[in-house]
């Protein structure tokens, strides 16, 4: 007769440690009721196990009060699990008249002929005989099966539930109706000799559970305890996200700020999300905030070398606007000075009205080139989309070095340049390219500077040349070089050979505009043997300089 027991005593220990990890391991208030459906289930088939294993009448009868104390709150427990998994917060005065009259029959259960009176005997073992109120433990399951299918039923058909979730209640659908199916063990305390296989229905059921856990994370989805506020920011959450028909959300968090959200449609298989899935994602998440993280930081950079350059070069243009300004007020002095002698009679107007027309004219082209120099600086500080139009390589190099003047005087800086006497136009915008030309002068000049000894010779040599479909220039100082290992790096963002005193975007932003033109830099350098950029620019072919512009 013992070996009957066997099935029984395997399904009591599955659930029993399935509980005891639930209960362990999870917090929330749905996943402890899980637990503790297991832990009675549990005594469910520990009380078979009893019945089937030849113990004395006292000894059964003592044990089978003990596992009923704990039997009659399944009803009462499972209810109010599937009520937290499908709507928390809601069928309290059901849940509250149920567990009631489990307490009832809890004490019942240790009253003689109440609850259980004596054993059946059957050919395979006993079976607990029903007392006067376990039919109303009879009509109290059949009750709670009907409302927890309806709940679970009434679930799957909402709008505002994810996919997950949705999933997720098939396969509780499918393990309930399994549980529900070893009720039928009951008929075997009214006499009829029914071999209880409440083991296999039981035993069914914790296998659908167990992958609706691993496969949907199933407890991990169950929904916790929140207050009414939580509750509403969830649900508004839900909506939006069910509008959007997104099915999971990251949030995108680096250095504690919060940057914004991954928001992820259904697979295309239909298919849910895995652990492994969700894991994935997750890391993708991180990358992707680190990411975004890393362009802002870069575009605060590069704005922070667009000013430093701007110094540069307007201090160039300063001292550029200098001289139209001076021409401009000599000759308005003279003008003044001849109007008051015309005003006093001492000069006629036939014989000054030359004189002051040509002042005057000197004073308008002089402060038309003022006004070039201020709208330059203007470009230069609003940077826009690249202009394309036909542009004088050799001019664009004059201009650039007139607004480094000042610097090449201050660190005794020789220039030289190497330009054929007929060089063809290049396409580009001249203002761009300026910003290009004075970032690699600018270096030259300090990276000379800095060499150990000052006595060092300080050059700088500029050439141009034509080679097939291209404009090529290149920009040569004889200063230290720089380390073989450092070239490779030169235009990577954040890279700098001046240390703290670098922002390390000034030649990545030079090869950004460079490549915006269609062209190419590339830089030469050893050390000790000075460095070297060469400038591809495309040159300018009339019929087709409307399609690439």
């Amino acid at each position: 007769m013992r070996l009957y027991a066997l099935p029984f005593s395997v399904s009591a220990a599955a659930y029993f440690i399935l509980g005891l990890w639930v209960i362990v391991r999870q917090r929330s208030r749905a996943q402890r009721l899980y637990g503790f459906l297991c832990i009675t289930t549990c005594l469910w088939q520990a009380t078979w196990a009893i019945v089937f294993a030849h113990l004395s009448p006292e000894q059964s009868t003592f044990w089978i009060r003990v596992c009923f104390t704990g039997i009659v709150f399944i009803p009462a427990v499972f209810y109010h699990f599937i009520v937290e998994f499908t709507s928390p917060g809601t069928e309290s005065n059901p849940l509250l008249v149920t567990y009631l009259f489990s307490t009832l029959l809890a004490v019942s259960v240790w009253i003689d002929g109440i609850f259980l009176h004596g054993f059946y005997a059957n050919p395979w073992g006993l079976a607990p005989r029903a007392g006067r109120l376990h039919p109303l433990f009879a009509l109290v399951i059949s009750a709670v099966i009907v409302r927890i299918l309806v709940l679970i039923r009434r679930f799957q058909k909402r709008a505002d539930i994810t996919e997950l979730k949705r999933r997720q209640s098939k396969w509780v659908m499918a393990a309930t109706l399994c549980y529900c199916g070893g009720a039928l063990d009951i008929l075997a305390n009214y006499g009829l000799p029914i071999f209880p296989l409440s083991f296999l229905f039981l035993g069914t059921a914790i296998v659908l559970f167990g992958y609706a856990i691993l496969r949907y994370e199933f407890l991990a989805m169950a929904a916790p305890s929140e207050s009414g506020d939580e509750l509403r920011r969830r649900e508004a959450a839900s909506n939006e996200m069910n509008r959007l028909a997104m099915t999971a959300a990251f949030p995108l968090v680096s250095q504690g700020e919060l940057l914004g959200y991954l928001l992820l449609g259904e697979k295309m298989s239909e298919e849910s999300y895995s652990k492994e899935d969700l894991l994935l994602l997750r890391i993708i998440a991180n990358q992707a905030a680190l990411a975004y993280q890393r362009v802002r930081y870069l575009e605060m950079a590069v704005h922070g070398a667009r000013t430093e350059m701007l110094g540069e070069i307007a201090g160039g243009f300063a001292h550029e606007i200098k001289t139209p300004l001076a021409n401009i007020s000599l000759p308005a002095e003279l003008t003044l000075m001849e109007l008051a002698d015309l005003e006093k009679g001492e000069t006629k107007l036939e014989d000054a009205l030359p004189e002051l027309k040509a002042r005057m004219k000197d004073i308008m082209q002089q402060a038309f080139k003022a006004s070039e120099k201020i709208e330059a600086i203007r470009q230069f500080s609003k940077p826009g989309q690249v202009k394309l139009e036909p542009v004088e390589l050799g001019r664009i190099l004059e201009n650039s070095l007139a607004l480094l003047d000042h610097l090449l005087r201050k660190t005794n800086v020789k220039v030289k340049t190497e330009f054929p006497a007929v060089m063809p136009q290049i396409r580009g915008d001249a203002k761009q390219l300026e910003i290009v030309f004075v970032n690699l002068i600018k270096n030259a000049a300090e990276a000379m500077a800095h060499q150990p000894s000052p006595g060092l010779a300080r050059e700088l040599l500029l050439r141009g040349r034509e080679e097939g479909e291209w404009v090529v220039a290149s920009v040569k100082d004889s200063g230290p070089g720089i380390r073989r290992t450092d070239v490779g790096h030169l235009f990577e963002a954040y890279f700098s050979t001046k240390g703290s005193e670098g922002t390390g975007v000034g030649l990545f932003l030079s090869r950004q505009v460079i490549k915006a033109h269609g062209g190419s830099i590339d830089v030469k350098s050893e050390e000790g043997q000075g460095t070297e950029f060469i400038i591809r620019l495309p040159k300018y072919v009339a019929q087709n300089h409307h399609a690439a512009a």
